[in-house]
């Protein structure tokens, strides 16, 4: 709308800066840690409610990260309980630092391939023929599923088809099962997501009671009694770590400066009127 508009060169030049570095102080701490997929529960969540309460064990694995279109490598930190997909965009934040948000590729429209060994090369996917069930429940693929460990070389290349790579054929012998062709391939939804193409429900880092689908209003209920003091003091402490992007935040939003556009003092106006 038109007060939008009026904004706009003071959020981008002033006001919009506080807001982005805020945004990123918060993915950084919460990207610290494990962040389950699908329910979007995380460790150092700043919410009671997205508090991942089960401890999981994993370690942080340090990537090697090599395009055609670039003249080096660039490193990128993840962590072995990332699916596929977690990894795709944490690598596309370190390969698209600088540019527009809106000027990246989707990690839909993008693979991802281990290069190892002499030519090895095979395309990592949340799901596929390796993936585990158990009891109905399909477990979305990792890194540590793939037996992917540090320094490991990997690329983002344009998805090549709608199923798994038909050139991968030869067995993983870090996870269970066989790469095959397309013909018991996965189904890719026009909006990327994967599809098992069954009935299957899946799971990333915590598998819901079998008498329990995803999260209903008993979960909610129950993240309103009291907490352990375990997971108050990471909350807490994650709170703290980012109360200082919080504090500039407001800060630059409550300051009234000559920076601030003429068509805010005339909306108010027109308030007191």
């Amino acid at each position: 709308n038109w007060m939008a508009l009026c904004m706009y060169k003071y959020l981008k030049d002033y006001a919009g800066s506080s807001l982005f570095l805020l945004y990123k102080a918060i993915k950084h701490q919460i990207e610290k840690g494990p962040v389950d997929a699908v329910t979007h529960d995380a460790r150092y969540s700043l919410s009671e409610e997205r508090l991942l309460r089960e401890q999981i064990d994993h370690g942080i694995v340090t990537l090697h990260v090599m395009q055609d279109d670039a003249d080096e490598k660039i490193q990128c930190k993840v962590l072995d309980c990332d699916t596929i997909s977690q990894v795709k965009s944490k690598i596309l934040d370190a390969l698209y630092k600088n540019t527009p948000f809106s000027l990246r590729p989707s990690i839909h429209e993008l693979d991802l391939e281990w290069r190892h060994g002499r030519g090895g090369h095979l395309t990592l996917q949340d799901e596929d023929l390796t993936t585990k069930s158990v009891c109905g429940w399909r477990k979305l693929n990792t890194l540590a599923h793939y037996g992917v460990k540090e320094s490991a070389v990997m690329s983002l290349i344009p998805r090549q088809n709608d199923g798994f790579n038909a050139n991968c054929k030869q067995p993983c012998h870090n996870c269970t099962g066989t790469y095959l062709g397309n013909s018991l391939s996965p189904i890719i939804a026009s909006n990327g997501d994967v599809e098992s193409g069954s009935n299957l429900h899946t799971y990333h880092l915590v598998k819901p009671p079998d008498d329990h689908g995803y999260p209903s209003s008993k979960s909610s209920e129950r993240t309103h009694k009291a907490i352990p003091e375990i997971f108050l003091t990471r909350l807490l402490s994650t709170k703290g770590t980012i109360q200082k992007f919080v504090d500039d935040f407001f800060t630059t939003i409550l300051t009234a400066n000559e920076a601030l556009p003429p068509a805010v003092k005339w909306l108010f106006d027109l308030f007191d009127e």
